[in-house]
């Protein structure tokens, strides 16, 4: 079965989305201590990193590396074209309705700047319907080059969830990443939004374009 979500998290993703936009395209210096940080300091200080900021934040303003350590669920080697990429699963996290994915991407290569385009895209351009993942005739997205090809398997009850949209076509992820460039030795956050599983789940396999699947990852409430 797969599960996008119901018309009343439309609505409430509709409220949370612009601020996951706002906080999730910041780069990132990254921790290799997995275990450094517990879930719910990592949320504080997240929060903490994505005030500051936008209280620093202009409008001519280049992203700046969040002064934060996240934790590191597993590290996974690939490459987009010639430019060699780190991806780490940073967390999986479920409040109330609304489950979120937090990964950073790296460019490890020594020469070129990574665009990332649609790399993390499902590569359709309708949005989803109904809970059985009906999607619409026509495209209506209104952003291109997302997170929403990022997927989370619940493996206890057989469900895949797909990122979340609202009504109007706006992806609850990272947007408009054809023209996000990583410099060759940076890094940057990226987060993708879902419909929550059953309080009962409390492993998830988290699949992401590129990185393949992570299973048996930690969901934290």
């Amino acid at each position: 079965m797969e599960r996008t979500m119901s018309a009343r998290l439309r609505t409430v993703l509709a409220a949370v989305a612009a601020a996951t936009l706002l906080t999730a395209c910041t780069s990132s210096e990254s921790g290799d201590d997995a275990g450094a940080t517990s879930a719910t300091e990592t949320a504080t200080a997240g929060a903490e990193v994505a005030e500051d900021l936008q209280a620093s934040a202009g409008p001519d303003a280049e992203p700046q590396p969040v002064p934060a350590d996240l934790p590191v669920v597993a590290t996974r080697s690939t490459s987009h074209g010639s430019i060699p990429v780190e991806i780490d699963l940073n967390s999986v996290s479920a409040a109330g309705e609304v489950m979120t994915v937090v990964f950073t991407v790296r460019n490890v290569g020594d020469d070129n700047d990574w665009q990332i385009s649609d790399y993390f895209d499902d590569g359709l351009y309708t949005t989803p319907l109904d809970e059985d993942g009906t999607r619409s005739e026509e495209s209506d997205t209104i952003h291109g080059s997302t997170t929403d090809g990022v997927s989370v398997v619940d493996t206890t009850n057989g469900t895949m969830y797909r990122a979340a949209y609202d009504a109007a076509g706006n992806c609850a992820c990272n947007v408009d990443l054809g023209g996000k460039f990583v410099d060759p030795g940076q890094e940057l956050v990226l987060t993708t939004m879902f419909a929550a599983p059953p309080e009962d789940v409390e492993t998830v396999t988290v699949q992401i374009p590129g990185a393949g699947a992570f299973t048996d990852v930690p969901l934290t409430r």
